[in-house]
């Protein structure tokens, strides 16, 4: 075929690449109950009692009046003693730490928001403790009341239900900003949590000319940003080394609090969907989209099912068995982005993604993206040179 050696490196390119997004460390859960048996008096709360939650997870404890439940939720939180069991928090034993330590919110059955203080200060009662000045704390207030639908309600005083009963579950809505507030306090009284990427005065040089200098670049864990240039200014070859694909001569790549620059591609766990696609010509389209995992071993119908579910995901269900060379520019786009995904990388790398499409479906495919990526919460990193592409896509933007 005309260029099949182009296509053989770019083959080994992508290869490396669906390894990348594979073969890092499994994450820690984001709650591990391990054995937890809690005693009042001769009495036994519950023993043993195990829970397991992962990051960005939403688990539902049933069970009956009297087994236990609120009593699991205030050892968790720190508010009772644990007689025997682990409570390990992102990796982290926190079963002898205090409570205020631990970045746990509680909402209380009976909400216990401070009678004395109106709706804007039981809200903003973090940052009061942070000593931040009260405009400041009523500003955010307001921001966070407007989030749940309380708009204006900041300067009603907690103590006077009649006043929270104005709008319906009003009541309840302040008691979850109240445990926002908890929240917040917990999680500024612990270590911050590293970014989940930072690039740090990177330099790379082709020979002897110097493609860029001193590059930064700090993206937060599910934050999307969109890195803006003209032609020819390095962005590209930017993404490429945050993957490993180009050496770094100066600076640091620091992944999730752990330095990669000179880790291999395949062990970062980045996702990269390059501007020309480089799907596997000779797979079809689930086996380009589970090409990491048929690396791992996974078995093919496990691995058809996995495609099943991703191809829905990006719209493309039915085209599993489709071949690459039957695929329109916009089908082929959504299929790299599923390569890229089926692994869950921790950061996922878009070299001007939407390159090359009539209006109309650049218009539709954005829109997909972005309810793609609100959806999955994920952490992306957006090259492109059309600043209303980056606007639409990404939280915010940074000229490169």
């Amino acid at each position: 075929r005309p260029c099949s050696w182009l296509r053989a490196s770019l083959l080994c390119c992508s290869s490396n690449l669906a390894r990348a997004t594979t073969l890092n460390l499994e994450t820690t859960p984001m709650l591990d109950v391990v054995n937890l048996t809690v005693r009042r008096g001769d009495r036994v709360v519950f023993r043993g009692a195990r829970l397991h939650v992962e990051q960005g997870e939403r688990v539902a404890v049933h069970g009956p009046s009297g087994c236990g439940k609120t009593t699991l939720l205030h050892a968790i939180a720190g508010l009772i003693s644990v007689d025997t069991g682990q409570i390990v928090l992102d990796g982290v034993d926190v079963t002898a730490t205090a409570a205020h330590r631990r970045g746990i919110g509680l909402v209380f059955q009976d909400d216990r928001l401070f009678p004395h203080f109106d709706v804007a200060d039981n809200v903003a009662y973090s940052l009061r403790v942070q000593g931040m000045a009260r405009h400041e704390r009523h500003r955010h207030a307001d921001d966070w009341l407007e989030q749940v639908g309380l708009g204006g309600f900041s300067q009603r005083f907690s103590c006077a239900r009649k006043h929270l009963c104005s709008r319906p579950c009003s009541w309840l809505r302040a008691s979850l900003l109240c445990c926002s507030s908890n929240l917040a306090r917990a999680t500024t009284l612990t270590p911050k949590r590293a970014p989940m990427l930072d690039v740090v005065d990177l330099t790379v040089r082709r020979g002897d000319r110097v493609v860029f200098r001193r590059a930064r670049l700090h993206v937060e864990l599910g934050e999307r940003v969109a890195v803006h240039g003209p032609s020819g200014c390095g962005k590209t070859t930017l993404l490429h080394a945050i993957a490993g694909l180009v050496t770094v001569d100066e600076g640091q790549i620091v992944l999730d609090g752990v330095e990669v620059t000179t880790t291999a591609t395949h062990r970062r766990g980045i996702g990269l969907v390059f501007q020309d696609d480089r799907l596997f010509p000779h797979f079809d389209v689930a086996d380009n989209v589970t090409y990491s995992l048929r690396v791992q071993g996974m078995a093919r119908h496990e691995r058809r099912r996995h495609a099943n579910d991703w191809l829905e995901q990006v719209g493309l269900g039915g085209f599993s068995q489709r071949s690459i060379d039957s695929l329109s520019g916009g089908e082929a786009k959504r299929v790299a982005l599923a390569r890229a995904l089926a692994a869950s990388p921790r950061v996922v790398l878009l070299d001007e993604p939407l390159t090359g499409l009539d209006d109309s479906l650049h218009d539709r495919l954005l829109t997909d993206l972005r309810l793609l990526f609100d959806q999955l919460q994920t952490t992306v990193v957006l090259v492109t040179h059309d600043r209303a592409q980056g606007a639409a896509l990404a939280h915010r933007a940074t000229d490169f």
